[in-house]
């Protein structure tokens, strides 16, 4: 009775427009006649809710509230609420509102809460904040208290502008409803279309497909979100209901709050009037969610048919669009290859007359060219054709793609969960994104774009120097060519119009391609996500065990594993050589096993002596050890792939195809895992691992795998179609085994006698280790406990996934693990190959000492004490430590990016702001580059020694310049790593470079000038580590070359620190700066008298008679001077090194003196002659006496 008062209001209203009477005077009349007994009915569904009838024309509609007298404007609607609310057509006639306002609990509050407004709200925010009398404590304690009651407010207005658009419904649905229907009738028959469309003109025919085509996908839009909606409308009735109760509760909770004597209305406190305000914006919200979700309640019916409507009008021109769309592009082939036809057949014919006259030598190459040519036009007609279907298909396949996701995407917003919900999902990531359907739309085989656009310019080009072509033929033979040129010129000009045409049309299916595979992507990333968190079962009761019989009974059922042996016996009927291949490499790896050990064995031995060990012996048991891990892997990959290869697989296969799928590397993990462990295996001998630790994780990796994948493959054969019927039942039952499973075995490995956290104990007696250890155990039982409860609690999908996620990670590790042990071997290998090298050097050093004993203190340089002389110890910890940090980062960095598929932590951390465009993310990154910077730059010289530098014959002043560059080159990567991720402008910085500029040009100096200069030291080498040299009368080695100075330690084990300027700049000695050969002097004096000849013979046989004298360049022996008391004499000889020029000189002195002695020669030693003359005069007679007196002295 209500819908037929209501239609016949909306007649009557037609009625008054088509005699001429405004909208407005219409329903004015309606609404007086509404009053009489005959049409008072179609009041009586809001008269019984209690709520009054108000008739809202389009004047005031925008001017008041819901629920507010007619006329009255509403506080807490602001001037942009009201346009938005106004018609977008100013001249179209609206009709006007019905709007009812109700308060179930008495209007008591009604006068209150309509003076609670958003504007009013803020007004007494902004006074309470710019008061001065308020404390700013209190003020951020306020804060976010009127801030909720904003947004409460701001929720009411959008609830209220809901609650008119829904009344509006009420009013606008009906008619509207009415011009669906009759344009759904009113549409042309099919029939009469395809009549219509044989009009259409050849040469409009690929316009007209574009434009249908485009129409077809706007229609397939609208279709979407008016099938959106319906399901929106259909799924609301409940939601609405419960909703409505919650309401209530909420309303008379929040009253009873407001009405408490804490929130008296004579409180003056400015914390009690937030609160009092905030619950007030609660009643409001709730009062206008009440309203709205009533107004929706009372709109469903009208609403959901014009949906229909509009849903059944939007199917049929679908569906004529498709079979217009389909019927022209015939035409269109067909009218193609009918020209096609028709150009090849009259060129074809002038080509025959051609060759058939008599002397047509000359036009052969011609001819050719043509018959070229309209091969070319023959491929680029059929290229057309296939563009023209392969963009057809795209468009199809993209808007399919797109009504599928929208219509998921609405029934994952109506539904919470549950098995049918998963099944939704399964059951379009199994149909919509098949891999084999991934690649739907296949361009590989078509030219590329360039190809197209390189062709048409050598066409066009063609074309131009057509003239020219006709002018260069000699002027006998241009008649006979006429023709032909002619139809060389009408190819050149069809192959540029069908290029021309083939341009926008790949184009465009490129670009489809290119958006089907992004939706792809984003529809997989939903669905994926949607699985993970949907609940897909009720926890665990009474009902569900006593369940687990009856899907034990399905789940073993004979029906199953017949299928499942029946498609083993077509994939060997199909693919039998495939299947032979694989049964046979099974059956020899199970065979060889034996011999397989036995070589294991064998390479285990190789390596224990240091002549025979090399690393190719681990990666021989790197391989041997896989091929023992392999039989069962191979046995479910070949289960999976035949399930795989199922035309029609049931619901439990299909379950049992993926469970097997991801059985396959679970199943290689742990047999890899087992293998290496065994005794003589990869794990004992290569990586010198403990035996008790190896024997312990072999039998937790053999139980694990006997129970935990069997019950895995198990628990996923009843996810997918019928059979997750039994996966809350059954299934869970086999996933919590499993994981119960787990637990136990963790507690054996982690507590028992020979357990990892005893062995850990006896190994570290650091607490802090221990305690590692400890929280490593915890952790690791966690997870499967975690797991267990949510399989308990219905998120079944979401345990397994997490499940093989954590296996993924313990894998990831796993590789990591084995991934830095071979790099560790590697390194040990080096370590021991330059020990026994050490070893033996040191023996043969020791065997000469031995030979040719000195004295101490003979020797006249030192060793240097250079730091980057390292022992094998120090390298072999520091390449440990920076491969282990090394490993670890990458292994941390491999496991978040497995897991942000699932979780998305890298999101999270991006979307949180620090400072300025600093995110968490960004400090997360510079922390770690920072780290791995440091790390690098410390362990840098272990690692470099161990695998090059010590391996060559590199001096060590070469190396450790190699060295310190190798840290400035880390240091400056590392710095402008982080200046990156910090996305510093070093635009802004520009006045602080200046600064620093000048700065650095008066006070630091000095400091950079050194700096400077140390670099080039280091790639000028003037001076090296270890060389001996003479700086301002000081002679040493220098053992440290820094940034700023260098370090000389002279005999007396002082160190002269010397700035790198002054070894750039001034002048020093350098004894071994091209060799360490050096020339000694020995001076000896003889008597006079002395036979000289006889005296050099002597100074060189003694020179060449000592053993460490070098020969070449030859001692030599020279008469220096006549000297005051001897006659000089000077010995030269070479010796290799500085070290013996002490001992070699203090030997020479020594024996010249004994062979002076035997050959009587003299060793002079000083002399004086003093001559003194004196003279006396006589005082008496005046003369002279001269008396003369000599004294000699020796």
């Amino acid at each position: 009775m209500e819908t037929g008062n209501l239609m016949l209001k909306v007649k009557s209203l037609n009625l008054f427009r088509s005699l001429g009477v405004s909208g407005r005077l219409g329903w004015l009349v309606l609404v007086g006649a509404s009053a009489l007994p005959g049409l008072g009915g179609s009041c009586q569904a809001f008269e019984q809710q209690g709520s009054p009838i108000q008739v809202v024309t389009p004047d005031n509609q925008n001017s008041r509230a819901p629920g507010n007298p007619v006329g009255t404007q509403s506080q807490g609607t602001e001037p942009s609420d009201q346009a938005e609310a106004k018609p977008s057509n100013p001249t179209q006639q609206e009709p006007p509102v019905v709007s009812t306002s109700s308060n179930e609990d008495g209007s008591a509050d009604s006068k209150q809460l309509s003076e609670v407004t958003r504007d009013a709200v803020e007004k007494d925010w902004a006074s309470l904040e710019s008061s001065s009398g308020i404390d700013d404590a209190v003020k951020e304690t306020l804060r976010p208290i009127y801030r909720e009651a904003i947004d409460n407010l701001k929720q009411a207005e959008v609830a209220r502008r809901r609650e008119a658009e829904y009344r509006n419904a009420i009013i606008t649905a009906p008619p509207e409803t009415i011009d669906v229907t009759r344009q759904y009738e009113l549409l042309p028959t099919l029939q009469s279309l395809v009549v219509a469309d044989a009009q259409i003109d050849t040469k409009d025919l690929q316009k007209t497909i574009s434009e249908r085509q485009d129409e077809l996908s706007k229609h397939r839009d609208e279709l979407s979100k008016v099938a959106a909606e319906l399901v929106r409308v259909q799924a609301r009735r409940d939601e609405i209901t419960v909703r409505v109760a919650n309401l209530k509760t909420e309303l008379g909770t929040s009253r009873a709050e407001l009405a408490g004597p804490a929130l008296a209305a004579d409180a003056a406190s400015p914390k009690r009037i937030a609160d009092r305000t905030r619950l007030e914006s609660v009643q409001v919200l709730l009062v206008a969610e009440n309203q709205m979700l009533e107004a929706e309640k009372a709109s469903q019916d009208e609403r959901e048919q014009l949906a229909i409507a509009k849903q059944r009008l939007l199917k049929r021109k679908i569906a004529d669009e498709e079979v217009l769309v389909a019927r022209l592009q015939t035409r269109w082939s067909e009218n193609k290859s009918k020209e096609s036809i028709e150009l090849t057949a009259s060129i074809s014919a002038v080509l025959k007359t051609a060759r058939a006259e008599p002397d047509n030598g000359r036009l052969d190459g011609l001819i050719d060219e043509v018959g070229a040519l309209l091969k070319e036009y023959a491929d680029a007609v059929a290229l057309s054709k296939r563009v023209s279907a392969a963009e057809t298909a795209a468009t199809q396949r993209l808007d399919y793609l797109e009504q599928e996701y929208t219509h998921l995407q609405t029934q994952v917003e109506m539904r919470d969960g549950g098995r049918a919900m998963a099944q939704v999902l399964f059951d379009l990531q199994a149909q919509l994104l098949n891999p084999s359907e991934d690649n739907a739309i296949d361009i590989g085989n078509l030219p590329k774009l360039d190809d197209i656009r390189i062709s048409n310019l050598v066409v066009e080009r063609e074309i131009r120097a057509h003239t020219q072509r006709e002018e260069q033929l000699p002027t006998n033979i241009l008649p006979a060519a006429k023709p032909i040129l002619e139809a060389r010129l009408e190819l050149l000009q069809k192959l540029n119009q069908e290029y021309t045409d083939l341009l926008p049309s790949l184009s465009a299916l490129g670009v489809s391609n290119e958006l089907f595979l992004q939706r792809v992507d984003e529809v997989r990333a939903y669905i994926t996500e949607q699985l993970f968190w949907i609940r897909s079962a009720l926890p665990v009761d009474l009902t569900t065990i006593r369940k687990i019989p009856g899907g034990m009974s399905w789940l073993f059922n004979a029906e199953h594993w017949r299928e499942f042996a029946n498609n083993l016996f077509t994939l060997f009927v199909l693919r039998p050589v495939q299947c032979l291949l694989l049964l046979f490499t099974v059956i020899a790896l199970c065979v060889t096993r034996p011999w397989i050990v036995a070589a294991l064995t064998r390479v285990g031995v190789a390596t224990k002596r240091v002549s025979t060990d090399r690393y190719i012996l681990t990666w021989q048991a790197f391989g041997l050890t896989l091929l023992l891990a392999l039989p069962i892997p191979l046995v479910l990959l070949f289960l999976a792939w035949g399930i795989q290869q199922a035309a029609e697989p049931s619901a439990w296969l299909r379950g049992m195809g993926s469970g097997l799928s991801n059985a396959v590397w679970v199943a290689l993990v742990l047999e890899f895992a087992g293998a290496a462990s065994r005794p003589g295996g990869l794990g004992i001998v290569h990586f010198d691992a403990r035996p008790s630790t190896l024997r312990l994780l072999r039998k937790v990796v053999f139980r694990i795998g006997i129970i935990y994948v069997p019950a895995q493959i198990l628990a996923a054969s009843t996810l997918y179609g019928d059979a997750s019927e039994y996966s809350g039942t059954v299934g869970r039952f086999f996933f919590i085994t499993a994981h119960v499973w787990v637990v136990l075995l963790v507690v054996r490995m982690f507590k028992s006698s020979q357990g990892l956290l005893v062995a850990s104990a006896e190994r570290n007696k650091n607490g802090g280790r221990i305690k590692l250890d400890y929280f490593l155990f915890a952790l690791t039982l966690a997870v499967p406990t975690a797991l267990i409860v949510l399989a308990w609690q219905g998120y079944l999908i979401t345990a397994i996934e997490l499940s093989l996620n954590f296996v993924a990670t313990l894998t990831v590790m796993s590789l990591g693990e084995l991934a830095y042990w071979m790099t560790l071997r590697w390194f040990a290998l080096k370590k021991r190959q330059l020990a026994l090298a050490e070893r033996l050097e040191n023996w043969r050093n020791r065997k000469t000492a031995e030979e040719t004993p000195e004295s101490e203190g003979d020797l006249l340089v030192q060793e240097a004490e250079c730091e980057q002389e390292l022992d094998l110890e120090v390298i072999g910890e520091q390449t440990r430590r920076m491969m282990q940090f090394l490993y670890t980062i990458a292994t941390l960095v491999a496991i978040l990016g497995l897991w942000s598929g699932t979780i998305p932590l890298i999101a999270v951390l991006e979307a949180v702001q620090l400072v300025g465009s600093l995110t968490l993310l960004g400090l997360a990154q510079t922390l770690v580059i920072l780290a791995v910077m440091t790390i690098a730059v410390k362990n840098l010289p272990g690692v470099l020694e161990l695998a090059v530098l010590r391996t060559t014959s590199v001096e060590s002043g070469t190396r450790y310049a190699i060295v310190t560059l190798c840290r400035y080159t880390l240091l400056a990567i590392g710095l402008s790593a982080v200046a990156s991720v910090l996305e510093i402008d070093w635009s802004k910085y520009a006045w602080i470079a200046a600064a620093l500029s000048v700065g650095l040009g008066f006070g630091m100096q000095e400091v950079v000038t050194n700096f400077v200069c140390g670099i080039i030291l280091l790639f000028e080498r003037p001076v090296r580590v270890g060389d001996v040299v003479t700086v301002d009368g000081t002679t040493g080695t220098v053992t440290r070359i820094r940034m700023r100075a260098t370090t000389i330690t002279n005999w007396d084990r002082q160190e002269l620190v010397v700035p790198n300027k002054t070894l750039i700049t001034d002048t020093f000695l350098n004894w071994t700066l091209s060799g360490t050969v050096s020339r000694i002097v020995v001076n000896v004096g003889a008597a006079y008298g002395s036979d000289t000849d006889l005296a050099r013979g002597i100074l060189v046989s003694v020179a060449q008679d000592h053993p460490i004298v070098m020969d070449e360049p030859k001692p030599m022996a020279t008469f220096e001077e006549f000297a005051d008391s001897y006659l000089n004499l000077v010995l030269r000889a070479y010796v290799p090194d500085l070290d013996s020029r002490l001992k070699t000189i203090t030997e020479l002195h020594t024996e010249i003196d004994r062979r002076f002695a035997e050959a009587g020669i003299e060793i002079a030693f000083p002399q004086q002659d003093v001559h003194l003359k004196s003279s006396v005069s006589c005082p008496q007679c005046g003369a002279d006496t001269s008396v003369s007196l000599v004294d000699e002295a020796r």
